[in-house]
């Protein structure tokens, strides 16, 4: 028996501001691939979502509130995402992480074309 009578927590404050990029593509290799480009932009975190759990969502009550993000492109088949999340305390400093994702997205677009890229 462990008896415990302080502890002392660091807790780190949420920061004030999030944003959340989805990065659609048709093959779970091309999102891995890209997430070398990704992270350029200095992200907070980047989640990669595979198909199944894709199939998954698309089978959940939920669907209609998510199905923008998951849903086909076109004649172009969503199979993989990327979630590209960015998070700070100064909103000025977050839109420009996202303004900068979005510059390497628009450069590269002929380059993310060949890895499924299927929007932005």
């Amino acid at each position: 028996m462990v008896l415990v009578h302080e502890a002392k927590l660091k807790l780190t404050p949420l920061p004030a501001f999030q944003e959340l990029i989805v990065v659609k593509y048709e093959s779970f290799d091309d999102a891995l691939q890209a997430v070398e480009i990704l992270v350029k932009s200095d992200p907070t975190a980047i989640k990669t979502v595979d198909e199944k759990t894709l199939d998954l969502a698309r089978e959940d009550e939920i669907y209609h509130r998510v199905k923008v993000f998951v849903a086909d492109e076109g004649l172009r088949p969503t199979l993989t995402i990327n979630l590209v999340e960015f998070s700070g305390n100064e909103k000025s400093e977050l839109r420009a992480k996202v303004d900068q994702l979005a510059q390497i997205i628009h450069e590269r677009k002929n380059i993310w074309e060949s890895y499924g890229l299927l929007s932005n």
